[in-house]
């Protein structure tokens, strides 16, 4: 995957993977042709990755920490 050469320098690591995050999922959707559109937010003080349709609906919530920890390759063993 591609890190953007305009990321802000002071950014914490997890807050560019979540940008890169979504970046990646709304390609992997345009390119088959799926309706639906991947976008952060952080309305519970959490990040938060929503995956909206066509109409806007909210398909699914994915927390951000999940997703930091894949693209990190961390696993949590108890």
């Amino acid at each position: 995957m591609r890190v953007d050469n305009k990321t802000n320098p002071y950014a914490t690591n997890g807050q560019v993977d979540l940008k890169n995050a979504s970046r990646y999922m709304n390609l992997a959707f345009e390119a088959n042709r799926v309706g639906v559109s991947a976008e952060l937010s952080n309305q519970t003080g959490k990040p938060t990755m929503v995956i909206r349709n066509e109409e806007g609906t909210i398909v699914r919530r994915i927390d951000g920490q999940k997703i930091i920890n894949k693209m990190n390759h961390v696993d949590t063993y108890v």
